[in-house]
């Protein structure tokens, strides 16, 4: 950032909806969240529609890459998480990584119980 208002580089994408579980009801990516760990970057970001097609991407990189090249990041063709009512997980997504005491590593994440669906 040059200031509080303005980008010192121009913008770059880093991803874009490609994959047929990305566009389901709405072609996005959205809410990245990344986490830092053994000499890695983890870019965890949404896509899809809010509902229980909803779905969790995943990015990786080198810690010491070039972060603003798209080539530096490899994008997961499959979603790191996705409905599943086995597990009572229904449209997960916008999902954030923080530390509790003692340095335990956690994941929140919007999920909505079944009985709050359809949202929309």
């Amino acid at each position: 950032m040059r200031d509080a208002l303005h980008l010192a580089t121009p913008p770059v994408m880093l991803t874009k909806p490609e994959f047929d579980w990305e566009c389901q009801g709405f072609r996005v990516n959205e809410g990245p969240a990344v986490l830092k760990h053994a000499g890695k970057l983890y870019l965890t970001y949404s896509a899809s529609a809010t509902d229980e097609r909803y779905a969790v991407g995943l990015m990786t990189a080198d810690e010491d890459a070039v972060l603003t090249d798209p080539a530096a990041w490899r994008k997961s063709r499959e979603p790191a998480m996705t409905t599943c009512p086995s597990q009572g997980i229904y449209g997960p997504g916008h999902n954030s990584f923080y530390n509790r005491c003692r340095g335990a590593r956690h994941r929140g994440l919007s999920c909505p119980a079944l009985s709050r669906l359809p949202r929309h």
